[in-house]
């Protein structure tokens, strides 16, 4: 299983290369969330409360693997960035869990921009160059 998710990775950096100047930072986001959406009963299961710990570790490992590969980029390396890089990935992992265990009707797209929108801030705020050139959502 946690072969698993060094494949879901591969494809996912083959869709979305890691960024870099010029181009959108957490691009990741809407694959990660439409492959939720569809494997809904199955992804609820490995990240939930119920998964087995080594499971949850791995998923929390993908997410702050791409956060940091498209973060690397845009901020200086250091304590900053690893603390940003995480926040981000928790915050994402956390809302990804708060909309398979809710059942709330938003669906991909819609989970996908309130993700960009919590984290457009950070991005701007830590992220030299992101205010203008970048896009971000």
């Amino acid at each position: 299983m946690v072969s698993g998710f060094d494949e879901f990775r591969k494809e996912l950096r083959r869709r979305f290369p890691s960024t870099g100047a010029g181009s959108e930072p957490l691009a990741f986001a809407r694959a990660m969330i439409e492959h939720a959406q569809e494997y809904r009963p199955l992804v609820r299961v490995l990240i939930g409360k119920r998964s087995g710990q080594v499971v949850q570790n791995r998923f929390r490992k993908l997410i702050v693997e791409l956060v940091q590969e498209d973060l690397a980029g845009f901020a200086p390396a250091g304590p900053p960035r690893d603390a940003m890089v995480h926040y981000i990935a928790g915050a994402f992992l956390e809302l990804l869990a708060w909309w398979l265990d809710t059942r709330t009707l938003l669906d991909a797209s819609e989970l996908e921009e309130l993700f960009h929108r919590f984290t457009k801030p950070i991005l701007h705020r830590w992220v030299p160059g992101t205010r203008n050139g970048t896009k971000i959502r």
